[in-house]
């Protein structure tokens, strides 16, 4: 067994090694290993030994360096095999609005010289999942959570754990196709999804595929409002105790959230936020996003939030007893919110914050925020509102995307003369409705 003199290129690859006849047995960058011991010098290249390859079982004979003879005992030729294989997801490869209301799994098979025991690092837009090898498989399971913010198109890679990013040899690969719907859709045209009680709403029910249940406790219930716009009915909210909760979900997690609704503002406070939609809170900077109405010398506003350790708010000024289809975004990957109907272009407002996960223990709610017991009513508004839809993805729509949904809600509610000259469905209506893929 003969072992050369090491060369250093680059920063810890060493070559001008030969252990019988393997000339690629140096040739490999071991920064990736993140288990570390004392460092060994072996010929002056004391960087060579603080990584410890333990973890692979293949050997060939023990080569011993200053005594430690087990460092070299192993074949780290295992990182010019392939990685781990992914299986096929969801069946197709195409995870559908059916597997997107629950978790999704991602499973593969181990592969040469990856053995039984050893960890396995999948990576889905930049969160990891770990798994071990059993049998020659291994299997792990993406919360629905995580799935609701997948883009159209998402890139799973799997390695050994440390072995990240996809640049190493040994990253397996698969590219999936994401059917991204609508996420909460409510539709006061729809009688099915409400139950009245002499006027009041006791029920309104999510319509989109995750079917998030409606609470209304009594003496909050807001009331009816039948044929009050092109013939169909609405909903008022009174401002002082209506709200409608949907329990702990819509967060933004570290995606967007885009909010389309056809609403009118009854009322409005002098400096008084009042909450729209939102998961929100009245407590200081508490993870929040938020749809609000307030008044600001004497003129009334339609604002957007999104509040971390900064706030990002973009703020559209409105009048009372106007109907209006908003488009709400809250951005928690450029930390950004955008407002505009559809007549205006609307305003941006981008803030410099840390983008982290906002995952909430307050309820999503209707009509109004919470109080610091992430339970008790606060900050009604007063409003009428026709229809929402809210997507929550890992990627904002796009302008055509956010055009198709423009045009659905303006014919669909008889405001077709609120589209601009030249909107592409200011004549016909999209043949898209929100169960379909956006």
């Amino acid at each position: 067994m003969n072992f050369g003199l090491p060369a250093l290129i680059g920063a810890n690859k060493v070559t001008g090694i030969t252990v019988e006849d393997t000339a690629t047995f140096c040739t490999q960058d071991l920064s990736v290993f993140n288990r570390t011991f004392p460092p060994v010098p072996i010929q002056g290249v004391s960087t060579f030994c603080t990584q410890d390859i333990s973890v692979f079982n293949r050997i060939f004979g023990s080569v011993p360096i200053q005594g430690v003879s087990t460092f070299c005992t192993q074949d780290i030729s295992v990182f010019n095999k392939p990685g781990p294989v992914i299986n096929v997801v969801a069946g197709d490869n195409i995870v559908g609005t059916t597997e997107k209301t629950s978790n999704v799994t991602i499973s593969g098979t181990a592969t040469a010289n990856i053995f039984d025991g050893l960890p396995i690092e999948v990576e889905v837009r930049d969160v990891s999942y770990t798994s071990t090898v059993v049998s020659g498989n291994w299997s792990l399971s993406v919360p629905v959570r995580d799935v609701a913010f997948w883009k159209d198109v998402e890139v799973i890679t799997a390695s050994i754990t440390g072995t990240l990013p996809s640049t190493n040899p040994s990253v397996s690969t698969r590219t999936i196709s994401v059917e991204n719907t609508v996420s909460f859709w409510l539709d006061a045209s729809d009688a099915s999804t409400i139950t009245l009680s002499s006027g009041s709403v006791t029920v309104w029910n999510d319509k989109s595929i995750y079917g998030f249940a409606s609470t209304i406790s009594s003496g909050t219930e807001p009331s009816i409002l039948v044929a009050s716009l092109d013939g169909k009915d609405g909903i008022r909210f009174d401002g002082i105790n209506d709200y409608i909760d949907y329990g702990d979900n819509l967060d933004l997690g570290s995606g967007a959230i885009e909010i389309f609704a056809v609403l009118r503002i009854n009322g409005t406070y002098e400096g008084s936020e009042r909450t729209i939609i939102g998961k929100t809170t009245n407590i200081g900077t508490n993870d929040r996003w938020s749809l609000n109405t307030f008044e600001v010398a004497s003129q009334d506003v339609l604002r957007t939030v999104l509040l971390k350790d900064t706030s990002a708010i973009t703020n559209l000024n409105s009048s009372r007893g106007t109907v209006y289809t908003v488009h709400s975004v809250v951005n928690n990957i450029t930390f950004q919110t955008k407002l505009r109907n559809a007549t205006v272009t609307g305003t941006t407002d981008t803030a410099s914050s840390n983008p982290s996960n906002f995952n909430t223990v307050y309820p999503f709610r209707i009509g109004a925020s919470t109080t610091g017991d992430f339970v008790s009513p606060v900050s009604h508004a007063s409003f009428d509102l026709w229809e929402v839809l809210v997507f929550r993805r890992g990627q904002e729509l796009s302008v055509g995307q956010i055009d198709t949904v423009y045009g659905y809600l303006a014919h669909k509610w008889g405001l077709q003369s609120d589209l601009p000259a030249g909107h592409p469905y200011k004549v016909t209506a999209p043949t898209w409705t929100p169960l379909l893929t956006i």
